[in-house]
């Protein structure tokens, strides 16, 4: 059990001692603090930077000017007009489906839109007692209207008419008032604008008139109405009627200038003379305003270097940036939109809302953003500042929303390993030495140093007369001693085996007593004189 356990102890020993001289490498750590890892805006923006929009691209665009990064929100208000030349290459005269009959004459002139008609009930008795034309213009918007809001509209024109009132022999055009044989709806002109998607599939009135007193008998032969504002729908209805028809199509709608002439029957040979309908000074127009829409967002996004996640240990991050606009947001109309912010694609709890930016620069939080757990590693870093449109809502003129000053420190440690040496042989031959005083040891001890000092000396007495060579004579003394020792040392190993714990259960009965009487007494004897003997093979001389 000893030799094993001193053989161990050596092993371990001299393996310790090769680890110890061995070229094993050793690390070191590198602090770095407050490395500027992303900053932004040089003037111009580098390639380190880049932007990206989700949403409607008609909303809001991105720019740089100064070195500073603008986000520029597309607020507008344009305002459409019709502007349409008087003339049949322009306005397309066209059936009326509800009343297919067309007029005797109807015409686009350079003072308005011209029907005249006659009516008579002999003769064949006419059909045509309520004929109509239409006359079609089709507007194309320099818009997309899906992007804009009509915020203001209005419609108006102008009517006039002359018509023959009474006659003893005919009759004419005959109205409430008048001496008739019958009456019912009595004789009228009706005005009217509408408009239409292309297909005609909604079709709304937005102004007309209807004649009530045109061609009464106090007249005379002739009726005139002078020139007449015809009446329109309320500007919320117009807004709604136009924003219906350009929701089929976001460009393109019709206007429609409208006469329809009602003929009664009243009298007998009744005959109606309408000499002159005229449609003059149409007018139609709306204001819109860009539309932003809810969820729209705009980008800056920075990227930097990656770490290595192998031997970085990220001790701090922290960001910050400041901003400003350049005019007020509109804070009824929009409440909810703001900046959020975005590192290695997390974001941020924390937001700015635009309601707070002025036109002077602001840090967007004094004391930075803390922001050390959204540090990814083994990936490019990158921060991204994004202005995100929490509200749908109509903006009349352009914003811009300016930033700078953008930071990301880091603050990190890089456990750097010491390259192994290039000249291995004082390893090699030092761990071969090792190994040689090892195995020296061992056979030393093995041979020798294991036994006490008399045994090795009986050992070496024994040794010498195997292969014959002289040998000091033992005096008695040193026998005895030889003797003793022996004895001594047997006694020792009987008294450790019997003194180990015995873990087995006792026996109850009595252990039978030893018979000593065949045992020898191995003590040594009592010292007497022994005359010398001559061991053989020894010197004569001893």
């Amino acid at each position: 059990m000893k030799r094993s356990l001193l053989i161990t102890s050596i092993g371990i020993l001299c393996v310790i001692s090769l680890l110890s001289t061995s070229p094993l490498v050793s690390a070191r750590e590198i602090l770095y603090e407050d490395v500027v890892w992303i900053s932004g805006f040089n003037d111009p923006i580098g390639s380190q930077w880049s932007t990206s929009i989700v949403g409607d691209e008609s909303d809001i665009t991105t720019s740089s000017s100064s070195g500073e990064a603008l986000y520029n929100l597309l607020g507008e208000e344009l305002e459409w007009e019709l502007i349409s030349p008087l003339n049949s290459d322009t306005w397309t005269a066209v059936n009326n489906i509800a009343y297919p009959d067309l007029p005797d004459d109807y015409d686009v002139t350079s003072e308005g839109f011209f029907v005249s008609h006659y009516w008579g009930d002999t003769y064949g008795q006419r059909s045509d007692q309520s004929p109509s034309v239409h006359f079609d213009y089709n507007v194309s918007m320099p818009n997309n209207m899906s992007d804009y809001t009509i915020t203001s509209a209005s419609v108006s024109a102008v009517v006039n008419a002359t018509v023959h009132a009474n006659n003893p022999d005919f009759g004419g055009i005959e109205v409430p008032g008048d001496a008739v044989h019958q009456a019912a709806d009595y004789d009228y002109i009706r005005y009217y604008l509408l408009i239409s998607d292309l297909p005609k599939q909604k079709v709304y009135e937005i102004a007309y008139n209807q004649t009530s007193d045109l061609g009464k008998d106090s007249a005379g032969t002739f009726d005139q109405m002078e020139d007449t504002l015809i009446t329109t729908v309320t500007e919320e209805n117009l807004k709604f009627f136009l924003t219906s028809v350009l929701n089929t199509d976001d460009f393109n709608f019709t206007i429609t200038v409208g006469i329809r002439i009602f003929c009664e029957d009243n009298r007998n040979n009744d005959q109606d003379f309408f000499d002159e309908i005229y449609v003059k000074n149409v007018s139609l127009s709306f204001t819109y305003q860009k539309k932003i829409n809810q969820l729209t967002t705009a980008s800056w996004d920075g990227i930097g270097n990656s770490l290595n996640s192998s031997n970085v240990l990220i001790r701090d991050a922290s960001f910050e940036f400041s901003y400003k606009i350049d005019t007020p947001w509109p804070t009824d109309a929009s409440p909810n939109s703001e900046f959020r912010l975005f590192v290695s694609n997390k974001k941020l709890s924390e937001t700015v809302k635009l309601t707070a930016a002025t036109d002077i620069y602001q840090l967007a939080n004094p004391d930075g953003y803390n922001v050390t757990s959204l540090i990814g590693l083994d990936e490019n870093i990158t921060v991204s500042i994004q202005v995100y449109i929490g509200d749908n809502f109509e903006l009349d003129s352009p914003i811009r929303i300016y930033i700078d000053d953008v930071v990301l420190r880091l603050t990190y440690i890089v456990i750097l390993q010491d390259p192994p040496p290039t000249n291995l042989q004082p390893y090699i031959y030092g761990s071969a030495g090792l190994l040689v005083a090892l195995a020296t040891g061992i056979g030393l001890y093995e041979g020798i140093f294991k036994f006490p000092a008399q045994v090795r000396t009986v050992r070496s007495l024994r040794r010498n007369i195997r292969h014959g060579r002289s040998t000091k004579l033992l005096q008695t003394k040193d026998s005895k001693m030889i003797g003793r020792n022996i004895f001594e040392e047997e006694k020792r190993q009987l008294n450790k085996v019997s003194s180990k714990p015995q873990h087995s259960q006792p026996s109850t009965k009595a252990a039978p007593k030893k018979d000593t009487s065949g045992y020898k007494d191995v003590s040594p004897p009592e010292e007497k004189k022994m005359p010398e003997k001559k061991i053989e093979g020894s010197d004569k001389s001893a």
